[in-house]
């Protein structure tokens, strides 16, 4: 693979990122309004928090559990 396609690759990954990003932080900074619309109570915002707290700490516990047995098909294993 030449260099040309290689940093038109990792641009276009750049790119993607970026988007991705702006579309995940433009869609948490709306979150409570749209709560408020739906009627949610911060008793259910708040363990939707939790839960999201809950699944980055499942993350952490995989890809340490992953990376001490050395096997991707291990974290692969727990995720699905």
């Amino acid at each position: 693979m030449g260099k040309s396609k290689v940093f038109v690759t990792f641009i276009a990954l750049c790119i993607v990122s970026l988007l991705a990003d702006m579309t995940y932080e433009g869609c948490r900074s709306v979150l409570g309004a749209y709560f408020e619309v739906l009627g949610a109570t911060a008793l259910i915002a708040g363990l939707i928090s939790i839960g999201e707290f809950i699944s980055y700490v499942m993350r952490g516990v995989g890809g340490f559990i992953a990376g001490a047995l050395r096997s991707s098909k291990v974290y692969w294993g727990l995720i699905f």
